[in-house]
């Protein structure tokens, strides 16, 4: 394997495939900490730094390189409906090394038959582990803790009495939204004895029943009463604001709302408003806006839980990422199916 030194290609008339990896440095370190393969008779790579690319000449240098698969992450420049138009372009593959594609890969190139693929489910465990924290932690009060441990001796046990803390197994639980990180919550909550239901628009109700998951008609009674609601749908046009102050008003006392989805699917003011009133438990992974600012509402709400878009992957993860990427660019070259392909039902509801 070798690294970025030493990758441009000599010459690229006689190489029947030209891969081009654009991603920044972090990136590179962080996914691929190995390198790449070497070039061979056949396949020529060629690595460019994301940050060290002036973005008007994008076109450019697709056209000069002429890749045949692209290799893209978080700070690859976005491919346009004209670029994939023209004439010169001629990747067949995009390989992502991260999750969404949308910011990188227009509709238009699944339209035409380009074939695309991400980290596939890589991401769904953490992210899945991390909603379950977020409810935990919202259960046992865990933003009242240091409080309650700074307390004098006389004060100590009954301030520890009024956290009033509570117990996650025999609840109910509502998902809105049943991709993959939804179907993964319900594997690793299994042994809780759980009451389970889920809303997601335009998914199968059987497939939820598949998965011991009770489906429901609408979000109104995906809220109605229930102990603990976890969001992950995914943002589309439909969904942008979908959950607002009505359906949080729908939750009891004292009820657990966690978001790992995206931010903007639910009003923000309204679990600002529900924070403050102290009625919910509120833990969130994604904001409206990231980093939120330090003026931000958010910040001043004592007992809401903020943790910074780390749900996943972990870091651990990202070399796994970077294999599975590796291993699907073979696949490709070899004439094999590659893993975590995106079709076009998984891009449009993907965020």
């Amino acid at each position: 394997m070798a690294g970025p030194a030493g990758l441009q290609p000599t010459s690229v008339s006689t190489t029947e495939q030209r891969i081009l990896l654009v991603i920044n440095e972090q990136e590179f370190l962080s996914f691929l900490p190995d390198g790449l393969p070497k070039d061979s008779a056949n396949v020529c790579w060629k690595v460019l730094f994301s940050n060290e690319i002036d973005r008007s000449e994008w076109a450019e240098i697709l056209k000069d390189f002429a890749p045949t698969i692209l290799m893209t992450g978080w700070s690859t420049p976005a491919l346009t409906d004209e670029i994939i138009e023209s004439p010169w372009f001629q990747v067949k593959y995009i390989c992502n090394l991260t999750g969404s594609v949308r910011r990188v890969v227009p509709q238009l190139a699944l339209e035409k038959g380009i074939l695309v693929s991400n980290w596939g489910t890589l991401a769904s465990t953490p992210v899945a582990e991390h909603a379950i924290l977020l409810t935990l932690a919202s259960l046992r009060q865990i933003t009242r803790w240091k409080d309650v441990a700074s307390k004098s001796c006389e004060e100590f046990h009954t301030a520890k009495r009024s956290l009033n803390t509570m117990s996650l197994s025999g609840r109910s639980l509502g998902l809105h939204g049943f991709g993959k990180v939804a179907r993964e919550i319900v594997r690793l909550l299994q042994s809780y004895n759980l009451s389970i239901s889920c809303y997601s628009s335009g998914v199968p109700h059987a497939l939820m029943e598949e998965h011991g998951v009770e489906p429901c008609e609408s979000l109104e009674e995906l809220f109605s009463g229930k102990d603990i609601i976890i969001e992950c749908e995914a943002l589309t046009e439909s969904s942008r604001g979908s959950v607002t102050a009505h359906h949080l008003s729908l939750l009891p006392d004292n009820a657990v709302f966690v978001n790992v989805g995206r931010g903007p699917v639910v009003d923000e003011q309204a679990l600002i408003n529900e924070s403050k009133n102290g009625r919910l438990r509120i833990a969130l992974d994604v904001l409206d806006a990231e980093p939120p600012g330090t003026d931000s509402e958010l910040l001043r709400c004592d007992d809401l839980i903020i943790s910074p878009h780390i749900a996943g992957p972990t870091r651990d993860c990202y070399i796994a990422c970077g294999q599975l990427a590796l291993e699907n660019i073979e696949r490709y070259l070899a004439g094999q199916p590659v893993e975590a392909r995106i079709d076009m039902t998984t891009y449009l509801r993907s965020t």
